[in-house]
């Protein structure tokens, strides 16, 4: 919050006005003498002080007469001066030939011009200061229609007189096409074909010429480039509620659970939220039942970093969450839980009769509870109609109830969603998923009281009709720790869980009577690719010694075969004092087999953005979501030394700078994020981590950052960095000023504009990366083209380039052009049009020149 205005605050006194303004009188008699010296200094002394800095107005007169000679080749001396003064009739104005000669002889030497020149300059910016401060503040008193604008303006006169000189508004032709001849004169003489900043990319360069001061360059793309997921994907947010992926789309906000760099799930906001339209997509189906509906290229975790789902294979496994304790806030009366609990879970209704049965004294008075609540529902009790009896684990209590009155039975099942839905289409209403972890664990232990068979001591087997319904019930025993395994089968779905931690929870937090002798857990173990991991941290260490010191039942016969358990990883990572393979032993991940990959065809897909983790959990699998215009920064910084400004809307510094140090030394972003990397990927990462120190790479990470926000950080960067390019990642997440911009199409528009103005105010080319709308979908060629930016018109207008990217494999699975990207200029306000072709490295998320001898016919590649 802003501080309060200081009530004894007063405006200025009258008095206050009269005093005098901020000058030098011997800095300026200094400079002047220092020219009738040496006039050479002239050059020097007016790239920094022009005749209107000077103070009093019979130094202007002399100052003015200075250069004029000067500029036609006189000498300037005391009698030059004076005939020129004479000519102009200013001679007695500023003191006649006496004071000329005093001029010229109060300073010993022409030597320290330039600090005089100094001190000139700093006192005319402190008067041009007061003046704008004096018509601001008039401004202010007079109220102000528009804060934003007069802020802007405001900013923008001030960040003017910190420049030194004062510029002209206007050039002549004469003026324009003398610097203009210069220019062109310089590149004859370099006679190079990169005249600008270079791209880095040899194709690209030969067209573009580089990018070019003042221009603003458009680099588009389709969101999220087809890593999606089909419509029904069911996403876990922060707040317990599971929501499909689609309707988080249609609310345009999501706070989801993600999984960090610690291998842990912590909460994230979604920054994007993507419709990618119909696309080919296969349906992945694990060991323990999840299955997840994705595109070909959406990546997936395994061991060694996310893969897309193309580059998977039956038999490998992938992270999926082995806990998700995730609550909400809803606190449910326990005869209320109880009795929806055992109704979908023990109920079975024909169409007049219903039978429930309860495995459990606990639940039995709160079913007669809410029964005897209905008095219109005939409750059939008696003892020869109530069947228990005695199994090794349980008591069965089976209740018939008729309804007497029409709709009276239908009220009931109504209130738990069972009214007209058949057993094989239950579902587990979803408050129940926003419920308190006290209440929650009452429903499940009411769940399965009703439909758990612990009859085996090592197990709990689960069995109703609906494999929605178990989906959802396995989903909320995860959120105690418990993993369990999901039959698909088509006649009698069901759910067990053998897993002995798991058993352990059912046993001590839901009472269920389970004798856990004899049980091994043999489930929970890391994928085989972790003795790779291993050797490579064994230093001195042989595999016998590493063993012994475990003290484990590990021989040198199991390396590379055998499937560690967790807590085989932990002793492990324990002897050889590795954090990584801690990180692994001990994180939120359980390793699920790969059992099934198969098409299911063309289905309505969307995406989220998460920023900085870029990943969430979906259907109870951790999947990835949503780069050219990072190697041109780091080209631009590394290779040509020019400073680079890179505004990161959309990902934090720190992952930007990890993505850079990854592209610039090759090295797996899946491996360095666990730390498993080869001594040779250490020395790349730690030779690319001293190149990027020492390159002017400035980053920002402000997100939704406001127009003129960006507009003041881009002037202060130019003013004490000297920055030569700017990028933008990306525009569409940028806002404008006010809040009465009205539509969006309107807020892209200042923002394309404001852009292009900063472009020509600070003399930089500003790279700004931009969205496509879903137009390119529609078409047989999924090329883009310029209608296919999003508000598109103003973009397009105020853009000098336009450029997409383009890959082949995300529209065509079978493409032969893998790893090869496209760049398609679309618009090239003064060059030719054309397409590049670039190699595409994704597990380094870098982009590199095409090798002459690589196929250049059709297609396109990977992005």
């Amino acid at each position: 919050m802003a501080n309060a205005p200081d009530a004894s605050w007063n405006p200025p006194a009258p008095d206050q006005e009269l005093r005098t303004p901020p000058h030098n009188d011997e800095a300026e008699r200094s400079l002047l003498g220092s020219i009738f010296l040496d006039n050479r200094v002239i050059d020097e002394v007016t790239s920094l002080v022009q005749p209107e800095d000077l103070y009093r107005e019979s130094h202007r007169h002399i100052f003015r007469a200075m250069i004029a000679l000067h500029a036609r080749g006189d000498v300037v001396d005391v009698i030059t001066l004076a005939d020129y003064l004479q000519a102009e009739k200013l001679l007695d104005a500023v003191g006649g030939p006496n004071f000329l000669a005093r001029l010229s002889q109060d300073v010993p030497s022409a030597a320290h011009v330039t600090y005089y020149a100094t001190i000139v300059s700093r006192k005319a910016s402190l008067r041009n200061f007061i003046t704008t401060a004096h018509a601001l503040v008039d401004e202010c008193y007079n109220d102000v229609s528009d804060f934003e604008a007069f802020m802007d303006d405001a900013e923008a006169k001030l960040f003017a007189i910190t420049q030194a000189g004062v510029k002209k508004n206007y050039s002549t032709m004469r003026e324009i096409i003398k610097e203009a001849f210069a220019q062109i004169e310089a590149l004859y003489q370099k006679a190079e074909q990169v005249t600008g900043v270079p791209s880095g990319f040899i194709d690209l360069d030969d067209i573009t010429a580089g990018w070019q001061p003042s221009d603003l360059v458009i680099v588009a793309a389709r969101p999220a480039m087809g890593k999606c997921l089909t419509a029904s994907s069911r996403v876990l947010l922060q707040s317990g509620e599971v929501a499909t992926i689609e309707d988080l789309f249609l609310r345009g906000e999501a706070a989801p659970l993600t999984l960090n760099n610690q291998l842990q799930f912590d909460g994230a906001v979604a920054s994007a939220f993507l419709d990618d339209g119909l696309k080919p997509v296969w349906r992945l189906t694990t060991a323990l039942g999840r299955q997840v509906e994705v595109t070909e290229i959406h990546p997936l975790l395994t061991l060694d970093g996310w893969s897309s789902l193309g580059n998977l294979s039956v038999g490998d496994r992938i992270g999926v969450p082995r806990s998700l304790p995730v609550f909400g806030e809803i606190e449910a009366e326990h005869d209320d839980l109880v009795t929806m609990a055992t109704l979908l879970a023990g109920s079975h209704y024909d169409g007049e009769r219903l039978q429930i049965s309860v495995s459990s004294d606990e639940f039995l008075p709160a079913m007669q509870q809410v029964l005897a609540s209905h008095p219109d529902v005939q409750v059939f009790t008696p003892e020869r109609s109530v069947e228990v009896h005695q199994t090794d684990s349980s008591f069965v209590s089976k209740f018939e109830l008729h309804e007497a009155r029409a709709g009276a039975l239908a009220e009931l099942l109504a209130a738990t969603g069972l009214w007209g839905v058949t057993p094989s289409d239950r579902t587990i209403p979803g408050e129940i998923f926003q419920l308190s972890e006290d209440s929650l664990a009452l429903f499940l232990r009411a769940f399965l009281s009703a439909s758990g068979d612990c009859s085996k001591p090592a197990s709990v087997r689960v069995m109703v009709q609906s494999t929605m319904l178990l989906e959802q019930l396995s989903h909320l025993l995860l959120r105690f720790g418990v993993i369990a395994r999901l039959s698909r089968d088509e006649v009698l779905p069901s759910l067990s869980i053998e897993h002995r931690p798991s058993l352990e929870i059912l046993s001590a937090r839901f009472g269920l009577p389970l004798s856990l002798e004899d049980v091994s857990d043999i489930t929970d173990v890391i994928p085989v690719e972790i003795w790779t991991h291993i050797e490579q941290r064994l230093g001195a260490v042989t595999w016998a010694e590493l063993f012994q010191r475990t003290e484990s039942l590990l021989s040198v016969a199991d390396v590379g075969r055998k499937l560690l358990t967790r807590e085989e990883v932990g002793q492990i990572a324990e002897v050889l004092e590795s954090p990584s393979l801690m990180l692994v032993a001990e994180s939120a991940l359980y390793w699920d087999e790969i059992v099934s990959i198969e098409p299911i065809g063309e289905q309505q897909v969307y995406d989220l953005t998460v920023p900085e983790t870029h990943n969430f959990v979906a259907n109870d699998v951790c999947v990835h979501n949503t780069a050219l215009t990072l190697n041109m920064a780091a080209h631009a910084a590394i290779e040509r030394k020019v400073p680079v400004a890179y505004f990161s809307l959309e990902m934090a510094n720190v992952q930007l700078a990890i993505r850079m140090l990854c592209s610039e030394a090759r090295v797996d972003q899946g491996k360095l994020r666990t730390g498993r990397m080869t001594e040779q990927e250490w020395a790349r990462l730690i030779k690319a981590a001293g190149t990027l120190s020492e390159a002017p790479i400035f980053l920002d990470d402000t997100p939704a950052l406001p127009i003129m926000e960006f507009r003041s950080k881009a002037r202060l960067l130019k003013a004490e960095q000297d920055i030569g390019i700017i990028f933008v990642d990306y525009l569409q997440l940028m806002k404008a000023r006010g809040s009465n911009i009205g539509s969006r199409e309107q807020e892209i528009s200042e923002i394309s504009r404001s852009l292009k103005g900063i472009a020509k105010e600070l003399s930089v080319p500003v790279i700004a990366l931009a969205q496509l709308n879903r137009g390119v979908e529609s078409r047989a060629d999924k090329r883009p083209m310029n209608s296919d930016l999003r508000e598109s018109g103003a973009i397009e207008q105020d853009a000098d380039i336009i450029s997409f990217i383009y890959r082949d494999e995300v529209y065509n699975p079978e493409s032969e052009h893998k790893g090869i990207g496209e760049v398609i200029l679309g618009k090239h306000r003064n060059g030719s049009l054309g397409t590049v072709r670039l190699r595409f490295f994704g597990q380094y998320t870098r982009f590199e020149n095409l090798a002459p001898d690589v196929d250049d016919g059709g297609g396109g590649g990977a992005f």
